[in-house]
């Protein structure tokens, strides 16, 4: 059985955030030069590593 994980807060900004822009989660990945599943280590806090939450505030215009 699936285990369902709570958005983190730096998540729901992003997610929030890409919705005002009409970016998904894809585009932003390419942006990035990372693939989607590193995107989601990161938001579930598996990857803390701060140069791609910084290079991912920077792309979207918000802090962490």
């Amino acid at each position: 059985m699936r285990r369902i994980r709570k958005m983190t807060p730096f998540e729901r900004q992003v997610k929030a955030r890409l919705l005002e822009l009409d970016m998904t989660q894809v585009e932003l990945c390419e942006r990035l030069g990372i693939k989607k599943q590193y995107l989601n280590q990161i938001f579930a806090g598996n990857r803390q590593n701060s140069a791609y939450v910084e290079k991912i505030c920077d792309v979207l215009g918000i802090s962490a």
